[in-house]
């Protein structure tokens, strides 16, 4: 509305323009705040579901020099082995790829190791020689989004089980004797939940996660300008969008309370990535007294290179209390 210039506006339009300009401005504020609360909610929450979904694999190359650094494995250790691929075809449409090291004597015995969150299978060479030692045959394989393996996103064992039970239907149908799982990390969350679908002679996981909704709460706890509590939520419902699975469905210690076989719980009191806390719950949860706990004073899936020696022998010790152990017979030149 425009006024010649020696008139002045009624001073109830006067009020009304200025109660309209205070309205704008206040309007203005609260979207603006309304735009910075979401995007501090979701752009964090967003980049927690981006990392675990889609969390950077090494390449074959930074694994072979971490295994090299790392020291434990040895090329020797393979002396006398022969290696053969395996072709397994994942129910959800990619290949998984896995192969296989025959013990340098005869054995009808298997263990299928499960790797870590962005390792891959040359990764766990560092636990080749105690299972070749104790008379198996050792069934090694890339999880999805790892390595050589298709996939589109990681689950942490929501679907990465399914595979690992294929896997399991793999070495029954090749081997005639005892069959069992070992996982580090993600690889013992995914060998945990696998029991629920296969059943094997014994299970090893070391410094595996309860439950991968209290692993999100823990990290984020420890993260800094995230709070758990603000963020835990809409990073579960990102998650669940974009993968299609419940990080609350992720439960290996639900899957444990079903357990039937021998166990053995390996995990650092040090973990400061997966608290030791859990590996207790886990132990806890075992329905049965077949079961073992060892607790090093180690880091994250550092307690097979804290104490080598200690570390073998606690598995060992397992293997024989429940007549799983074949180490000795390896030296008659057939394990049967």
């Amino acid at each position: 509305m425009f006024l010649p210039a020696h008139e002045t506006a009624p001073e109830g339009l006067v009020l009304f323009e200025r109660e309209g300009k205070r309205t704008d401005m206040i309007t203005a504020i609260i979207l603006s705040a309304t735009v910075v609360l979401l995007s501090y909610v979701m752009i964090p929450s967003y980049m927690v579901s981006q990392k675990v979904l889609h969390p950077r694999a090494k390449t074959l190359d930074e694994a072979e020099k971490m295994r090299n650094d790392d020291g434990i494995y040895k090329p020797e250790d393979l002396n006398g082995t022969r290696r053969e691929d395996i072709a397994l075809r994942s129910d959800f449409g990619y290949d998984i790829y896995a192969f296989v090291i025959y013990n340098k004597v005869p054995s009808e015995h298997a263990v299928i190791l499960s790797h870590g969150v962005t390792c891959r299978s040359e990764l766990m060479f560092r636990y080749l020689k105690i299972f070749l030692d104790m008379g198996y045959n050792v069934v090694f394989m890339d999880h999805r989004c790892h390595g050589r393996t298709g996939g589109d996103v990681v689950s942490y064992g929501y679907f990465e089980k399914y595979d690992l039970a294929k896997a399991v239907r793999w070495a029954k149908e090749h081997f005639n004797g005892r069959i069992g799982l070992f996982g580090e990390s993600m690889g013992a969350g995914i060998s945990m939940q696998a029991i629920e679908l296969t059943d094997v002679d014994f299970l090893i996981e070391d410094c595996g996660y309860s439950s991968f909704g209290e692993e999100i709460h823990y990290n984020l706890r420890s993260t800094p300008f995230v709070f758990d509590a603000v963020h835990y939520l809409p990073s579960r419902l990102l998650i669940k969008l974009r993968g299609k699975y419940d990080i609350e469905a992720v439960s290996p210690v639900m899957s444990m309370a079903k357990a039937k076989m021998p166990v053995l719980i390996i995990h650092g009191k040090k973990d400061s990535y997966v608290p030791y806390t859990m590996g207790e719950k886990i132990f806890n949860a075992v329905p049965h007294d077949n079961k073992q706990i060892y607790a090093p004073e180690a880091e994250h899936a550092y307690s097979v290179k804290y104490d080598t020696r200690e570390y073998k022998k606690q598995i060992k010790t397992f293997l024989m209390r429940y007549g799983l152990y074949f180490g000795d017979l390896a030296a008659t030149g057939k394990v049967s």
